[in-house]
């Protein structure tokens, strides 16, 4: 004879309860046994809760807002696949599976992929993408996995050879230019782990435009801690100034910086060596400051070729252009006031860009040179594998601070005098374009080396002559190099060669 079917239902909400309590199958079984002298087999049980529709709710990801946007984040910016949102999701103290974060990124809409019959009708809209980012100028010069990250980062799910065969299709010209311009650079180059170098130095191209670039990328996992796009008068007490502002963002400082002889580099070896020697007084300078040629220093200088190659060559062409028309001059005072006023937030704005899309994407791993750290370089710096530790040390907060007062004052995003700034607002607002009301939408459609930016350079260059020539109010002008400022004397000679180190992923002898 059958046995007759338990009625779970007058005990369903006190089940419901205590599975969604993270009680396990087997504990409510025994508790429905010893409080209701109920024998109820496990797979009766559990089939029964599917019939109620009850699944266990993870209280972390139904409620935790936070965690949503940080998936949102990891999924959308920074591009991770899902075990790498997984090991980040974790280290940042969620308690999540895979499987329940694989529901809940479906349940937010973030798909991975779509059916090819979707993925077909999206086609027409990526190429119009594709051509709208061409003339906005930002891709121009990427490669597949920067192009991909790129598109990525802005919601479209595409697989990455298709992007790239519709991309080689609408700029078949961008292709063949960078094949050409491609270049591999041998030699071995091995890191530790994250934070143990950071390697500074600046980029000279537009020097001559009185622009400056300069940037720190980690010597391990390639991620690019800083860029500055600013002036050159300033460069010196910039260095320092950035070095020192991400220094007390996150509260850490690398084993080692790097850098050429340049004069600017000076201050911030200074800076640095100071910092070191609060937690270890008798440290000498060659021991945390390593200097060399700009041409040795290979990861920021292999950076900039990627820079150069992925958008900054339309940046320096069209500068020499406009310099080989008679349309600048750098002993013009008020060329180099238009063409700041009107090119530097834009060039800032695409090169961040750019820095952004660099930051995920993924760098292949090279059989032949086993020892290149591959994967992406946010995880790489952020989430280094369990056998790599970051070498990072925690700043001396007192130290810190009295070296900072000593620069804060500077503005290191300033690029021209507060008044000469805002007449040059004044004046670009009544050509019908207030540079302050620009979104970031804008600067992204627009080319910014298009017609409409060289016919306002060059007005505001015509209006800031007669302005100067008639000496009227106020007086326009560039900034003035900084002197002084700083309290401490340079420990570091540049003129002295220091021993190269030799970095050893088997050895920690240079860690502590």
């Amino acid at each position: 004879m059958p046995r007759k079917p338990i009625d779970l239902d007058p005990y369903k909400n006190e089940i419901i309860g205590l599975y969604r309590n993270d009680n396990t199958i087997d504990t409510i079984v025994s508790h429905l046994q010893t409080r209701h002298q109920l024998r109820v087999q496990s797979r009766t049980l559990k089939s029964r809760l599917r019939e109620w529709g009850i699944r266990k709710l993870n209280p972390v990801t139904t409620s935790d807002s936070a965690l949503h946007a940080r998936v949102k984040v990891l999924f959308f910016e920074a591009g991770l696949e899902e075990d790498e949102m997984l090991t980040a999701l974790t280290a940042d103290g969620y308690r999540i599976t895979a499987r329940t974060l694989k529901r809940l990124r479906l349940k937010l809409g973030f798909l991975r992929r779509t059916n090819p019959a979707l993925a077909e009708q999206q086609v027409e809209e990526i190429v119009k993408a594709i051509e709208t980012e061409l003339e906005s100028g930002i891709i121009q010069g990427y490669g597949k996995g920067l192009l991909h990250k790129h598109f990525r980062s802005k919601g479209y799910m595409i697989a990455r050879d298709r992007l790239y065969s519709l991309y080689r299709s609408v700029a078949p010209a961008a292709v063949e230019r960078r094949l050409k311009d491609f270049q591999r650079k041998k030699g071995k180059y091995i890191v530790p782990g994250p934070d143990f170098v950071w390697c500074i130095d600046g980029y000279m191209k537009l020097e001559l435009f009185g622009i400056e670039i300069y940037a720190a990328i980690d010597g391990y996992s390639r991620y690019i801690i800083w860029t500055y796009v600013g002036i050159s008068a300033r460069t010196a007490v910039s260095v320092s100034h950035q070095y020192l502002a991400v220094v007390l963002m996150n509260g850490r400082y690398p084993r080692f910086l790097r850098s050429d002889h340049g004069s600017e580099t000076v201050m911030v070896a200074g800076a640095h060596h100071r910092i070191h020697q609060a937690h270890t007084p008798d440290i000498t300078p060659e021991k945390c400051y390593i200097y060399g040629a700009s041409t040795e220093n290979t990861r920021i200088e292999s950076w900039w070729g990627q820079l150069s190659k992925g958008m900054v060559y339309r940046w320096r062409d069209y500068f020499h252009a406009l310099k080989d028309d008679g349309l600048f001059s750098k002993d013009s005072i008020p060329d180099q006031i238009a063409l700041l006023a009107v090119y530097l937030p834009l060039l800032r704005f695409h090169i961040a860009s750019f820095v952004r899309t660099w930051n995920i994407h993924n760098i292949r791993k090279q059989p032949r040179r086993p020892y290149v750290v591959h994967g992406k370089p946010f995880m790489n710096y952020f989430y280094p594998s369990a056998d790599v530790r970051s070498h990072g040390r925690d700043a001396d907060q007192a130290t810190l601070h009295t070296i900072w007062n000593d620069v804060k004052d500077w503005d290191a995003e300033e690029y021209l005098p507060r008044a000469t700034l805002q007449w040059c607002h004044t004046q670009l607002v009544e050509m019908g374009f207030n540079p302050s009301e620009l979104e970031e939408q804008v600067y992204a459609k627009q080319d910014p080396l298009s017609q409409l930016y060289h016919d306002m350079y060059l007005e505001l260059r015509s209006r800031a002559f007669l302005h100067m020539q008639r000496s009227q109010h106020p007086p326009l002008g560039l900034c003035p190099k900084p002197t002084g400022a700083f309290d401490w004397q340079p420990t570091i000679d540049p003129s002295i060669q220091i021993e190269e180190v030799e970095f050893d992923s088997d050895s920690d002898s240079e860690a502590e």
